[in-house]
C-alpha cells in the first residue's frame, strides 16, 4: 500500500507527477512480466478503468486517500469466462423465458436469489438479501506446494465417503502419495476443504473434508489394506482429492476444467484471494453459496437451454460455465424437523441454476455514497470498495450448495493468507465468521440482475 499526500508546495507536486510517471512505468512492466494471466491495479478511489487497470487520471482523483498498485498471477486462463468482465460476457441477460412475459424473466431470477438464496426453508430462516464473506468458517486455505515437508504423505477415504464416491476422479487412489506439511489446516466448517498449490509450473492439489480427528478411516477395509496408520502425521484422512497441472491456462467449454466444486469445474476457480484483493481488482468473478439451488432430474434439453418450456419451473437447467446441477434430488434441507423432498413447480420456482451470474448496477459513486454510510476507513474501506468493483465489473456466479446465508468464498484466516488479510483490516475476532458482514447495505433487490451466459 502505498498512500501519497498532496502538497502545496510547487516542487513538490512536480515529485509527485514525476513518481506517478514512474508508477504507471512499473505497473507497465508488471504487466509485461506476467503476460495475459495478471490481475494489475493502480487505483485511486476516482479515476478511469482500462483494461485490467485501474488508472487516476490526476493525482486529485484520489482526494489524498490510498493508491495501490501491485500485480498477482491469476488462476486459469484469461479466455476463461469468469476471468471475463461483465461488459466482455455482453451484460444483462435480457433472453431468459421462464415466465409468461420473457422481460420479466430477469428480475424473476434475481429475486429468487434474493429471497431463497439464503436458506428459506432452513431454521432459522435466513432473511432476505443475507449475503456473507466466508473468511473463516467455509473459507478455502491455499498453501504453496514449495512449503512442503515431505512428497510421500498418504491419502485415505472416510468410510461415509466411500460408500458415496470415488476418492478421486483425476488418476489418485487410496494410498496415493501427494507432497504434505502437517501443519496445513483446513477451513473450518462442514467442507474442511484445503488445496495446495505450486506457484510455478500449476500444479495443484483440491482436498475436500479434510479430517484432524482420523478416526473416520480406521477400520476401513480398503485404507488398512493400504497401511493406514492414525498416528502417522502424513497419513490424511479425507472425503476426496482431485489434481491438474494446468491451474493458468484451463478454461471452460473445452474439456480442461475438471468437477472440483458443485457447479462442476475446478474448486480453485472463483475464490477470492487475500493477493488479488491487496492489488484492488480482484479479476474475475466471485463465488456464491446457496441453498436454492435448482435440482434434476428433470431436465430441458439440451440441459443448458433456459428458454425451453418448463425451464426453471417444471424442470431443471445449469447454464455455462457450470457442466452441471450439483442435485438430481431435491436439496435436503429442513423444515422444522422434516426433510424437504418437494418435486413440485412451486418449489422448484424458487431455485437458481448452477453456473447463473449475477451482478450489480452500481456507479463509483454510489460506491462511495455506501462506504461513506458504513462508516468504512483507511485499509478496511479499500477492502471493502475491492469487493463492491467485483460485484459490478464482474459479478458472482452459483458455484455451491451451502447453508444459511449466502457466502462468498475466500482463502481466509486459517493458512497463510491471514497475515494479508490483516493488511487488508480482515482480522480474526474469534467469532466463527469474522467480518462476514462487510458487505451488508450493498447488495440491493433493485440493483441484482443477471449476466449473459458464455456462448461456446
Amino acid at each position: 500500500m502505498t498512500t501519497i499526500k498532496r502538497m502545496k508546495n510547487g516542487n513538490n507536486r512536480r515529485r509527485i507527477i514525476i513518481l506517478a510517471v514512474f508508477g504507471v512505468i512499473g505497473a507497465g512492466s508488471l504487466i509485461h512480466s506476467f503476460a495475459l494471466n495478471n490481475t494489475v491495479a493502480f487505483e485511486a478511489e476516482g479515476g478511469q478503468t482500462s483494461g485490467n487497470a485501474i488508472v487516476a487520471n490526476d493525482l486529485s482523483a484520489s482526494n489524498g486517500k490510498h493508491i495501490r498498485f501491485g500485480a498477482v498471477r491469476r488462476f486459469f486462463s484469461p479466455d476463461a469466462s469468469w476471468n471475463k468482465t461483465v461488459d466482455q460476457m455482453g451484460g444483462k441477460d435480457e433472453f431468459l423465458s421462464n415466465s409468461v412475459n420473457p422481460s420479466d424473466s430477469i428480475k424473476n431470477y434475481a429475486k429468487r436469489l434474493w429471497d431463497y438464496g439464503g436458506g428459506y426453508e432452513r431454521q432459522p430462516v435466513s432473511p432476505p438479501g443475507n449475503f456473507n464473506l466466508n473468511f473463516k468458517n467455509y473459507s478455502v486455505p491455499i498453501y504453496d506446494m514449495t512449503t512442503k515437508t515431505t512428497d510421500s504423505a498418504k491419502v485415505f477415504q472416510l468410510g461415509w465417503a466411500i460408500g458415496q464416491q470415488v476418492i478421486s476422479h483425476t488418476g489418485l487412489n487410496i494410498g496415493s502419495t501427494i507432497p504434505w506439511n502437517p501443519s496445513w489446516k483446513p477451513g473450518t466448517g462442514n467442507d474442511k476443504i484445503l488445496h495446495i498449490v505450486n506457484y510455478s509450473t500449476g500444479k495443484a492439489y483440491e482436498l475436500w473434508v479434510v479430517e484432524e480427528n482420523k478416526s473416520g478411516c480406521a477400520l476401513i477395509l480398503g485404507n488398512v489394506i493400504a497401511g493406514f496408520d492414525i498416528n502417522n502425521p502424513n497419513h490424511i484422512c479425507l472425503a476426496a482429492i482431485e489434481t491438474y497441472d494446468n491451474l493458468f491456462t484451463a478454461k471452460d467449454g473445452d474439456g480442461s476444467t475438471m468437477s472440483g466444486r458443485g457447479m462442476g469445474i475446478n474448486n480453485l476457480a472463483l475464490v477470492v484471494r487475500a493477493d488479488e484483493v491487496k492489488t484492488g481488482n480482484i479479476g474475475h468473478a466471485l463465488p456464491i453459496t446457496v441453498s436454492n439451488a435448482m435440482f434434476g432430474p428433470d431436465m430441458v434439453s439440451p440441459a443448458t437451454d433456459p428458454t425451453q418450456s418448463g425451464a426453471g419451473v417444471s424442470k431443471g437447467f445449469y447454464l455455462p460455465p457450470a457442466t452441471r446441477l450439483e442435485h438430481i434430488n431435491p436439496v435436503t434441507l429442513t423444515r422444522g424437523s422434516s426433510p424437504l423432498s418437494d418435486f413440485s413447480d412451486t418449489a422448484r420456482s424458487k431455485t437458481i441454476p448452477s453456473g447463473m451470474r449475477f451482478a450489480l448496477h452500481i456507479s463509483d459513486a454510489e460506491i462511495t455514497s455506501w462506504l461513506d454510510n458504513k462508516g468504512y476507513t483507511g485499509v478496511l474501506r479499500d477492502t471493502a470498495r475491492t469487493f463492491a468493483k467485483a460485484w459490478r465489473d464482474y459479478g458472482a456466479i452459483v458455484a455451491e450448495t451451502g447453508g444459511y446465508g449466502i457466502g462468498i468464498e475466500t482463502d481466509g484466516l486459517i493458512g497463510p493468507a491471514k497475515n494479508t488479510w490483516a493488511e487488508l483490516g480482515i482480522v480474526d475476532d474469534g467469532s466463527t465468521q469474522p467480518f462476514g458482514n462487510l458487505l451488508d447495505g450493498l447488495i440491493t433487490e433493485q440493483r441484482l440482475y443477471v449476466v449473459k451466459p458464455p456462448v461456446y
